[in-house]
């Protein structure tokens, strides 16, 4: 009798598995095609949201060193008619 369940257990058990695996896929929902990424399509995705992420951080740098450069030339001091000077704080004018 042991050795009569010994060879049926292998069999049990896919039968197990296949009953398990049945009930998780019956759960989902089913997936639209058009919403579904292949694996290509979702490299290609990732290499082009890498290239943005570069792109932005140039922008960035670029940016920041152009307020910089700004804030630089803003803060020269300017000489009125009298010869006195008078110094500008940054973001006022005149």
């Amino acid at each position: 009798a042991g050795a009569i369940a010994i060879d049926l257990l292998p069999a049990v058990l896919v039968f197990v598995l296949l009953v398990v695996q049945a009930a998780i896929r019956g759960g989902r929902e089913p997936v639209d095609p058009s919403e579904a990424f292949t694996l290509a399509e979702l490299r290609a995705a990732m290499a082009g949201l890498r290239e943005v992420e570069v792109a932005r951080i140039d922008i960035e740098k670029t940016v920041s060193e152009e307020e910089i450069a700004a804030e630089s030339s803003s803060s020269v001091e300017s000489v009125d008619d009298a010869g006195r000077v008078t110094p500008l704080a940054p973001g006022r004018s005149g």
